[in-house]
Formats: C-alpha cells, structure tokens, sequence
C-alpha cells in the first residue's frame, strides 16, 4: 500500500519505526511484526480496536 504518511517522509524515519516495532513488539500503523515457523519475518495485519466498526445485519 503506498499512501501519503509521515512516517514515510524519509527512510530514517521508516527505519527508526521498524526497528522500534520489531524491538518492543508493538504494531507499526496496525501491523505486528511476526516469525513463521521457517523463522521468516512478516507482518500480520491487526487493526486497532478504534479502528473496527461493526456491522449488524
């Protein structure tokens, strides 16, 4: 997804943020770093609570 972020100004910046996230485990813009079971990095997609609207039928 490429959208207009601030995180995105510079690659400093992205930099600090991925290594922040994968150092505390915390999400970055709603994606937590994880390890399969081949030891490979990805990001699972997990949107925060605010961010969920529910829908009723």
């Amino acid at each position: 997804m490429r959208k207009s972020h601030e995180m995105w100004a510079s690659m400093p910046v992205l930099m600090e943020a991925i290594a922040a996230s994968l150092e505390t485990n915390q999400p970055l813009n709603d994606y937590t770093p994880a390890v399969d079971e081949e030891q490979r990095l990805y990001w699972d997609f997990m949107p925060l609570r605010s961010d969920r609207t529910l829908h009723r039928s």
